[in-house]
């Protein structure tokens, strides 16, 4: 039982288990890149650069259902837009907590039907 997509917010998203077969695996790649360009801009203090990847990472992990993922991501944005970064770390490990649970479970060759159980 999986929490790290929800396959009905999913399903009421892209409405067709075959595009989701095809599309959700993609993912993955894309969006560790995110996550690298976050932890940099927090290490540099570039309020901006966490904003906009986030607001990315948000997105793309709500496309596919990992809300946990996209709420986390959304507050990491919050922070960026707000300038207040100090405690973007502690987040940021959060984030990538996440990103692991979903990318734990693409990376099954059951995943799909990991998701469909709940």
């Amino acid at each position: 039982m999986s929490t790290a997509i929800d396959f009905k917010d999913l399903m009421e998203r892209l409405g067709d288990e075959e595009l989701i077969e095809e599309i959700v695996p993609e993912f993955l790649d894309p969006q560790s890149k995110y996550i690298d360009i976050i932890t940099a801009a927090i290490d540099s203090g570039e309020a901006s650069a966490i904003a906009s990847s986030a607001h990315a990472l948000k997105g793309a992990s709500a496309s596919i259902g990992a809300l946990a993922l996209s709420e986390s991501a959304k507050l990491l944005e919050d922070m960026g837009k707000s300038n207040d970064i100090s405690s973007a770390q502690d987040l940021l490990k959060r984030v990538v907590a996440h990103f692991d649970e979903v990318e734990t479970l693409l990376n099954r060759s059951d995943w799909m039907a990991v998701i469909k159980a709940g």
